[in-house]
């Protein structure tokens, strides 16, 4: 393979956090596009561009890898968000302003651990 990028399907875990996400936190997120009708099924235009989506895939892996011995579902989760937040650019949006996974730090926390089963 000469460097040819292999584009994985998303997870069902992370189809699940997605939906599950959209429905504890869009639903209510003055951030969301404003459509007519509120289907979780559906991406809002506003999902592509917001950090709680952008940066789920390494929320969904650092879910998949919690292990309990070590540390408990929350720490780790919230280890990852601060991880996140200390090491990736804010979107132009949130320059000078709290993060949105800063701002639902525990949403996502308590949704995550309803997907994972925690």
């Amino acid at each position: 393979m000469d460097n040819e990028l292999i584009v994985q399907p998303p997870s069902r875990e992370l189809e699940r956090a997605k939906l599950s996400l959209r429905a504890d936190i869009c639903k209510d997120c003055p951030h969301r596009t404003k459509t007519p009708s509120f289907e979780l099924d559906d991406q809002p235009d506003c999902e592509r561009e917001c950090e709680v989506f952008t940066h789920l895939p390494e929320l969904v892996d650092a879910a998949n890898r919690v292990e309990p011995m070590v540390g408990s579902f929350e720490q780790v989760m919230n280890q990852s968000i601060t991880n996140i937040c200390e090491h990736t650019t804010p979107p132009p949006s949130a320059r000078g302003k709290r993060r949105k996974l800063q701002r639902y730090r525990h949403a996502i926390t308590r949704t995550l651990a309803k997907v994972f089963g925690y």
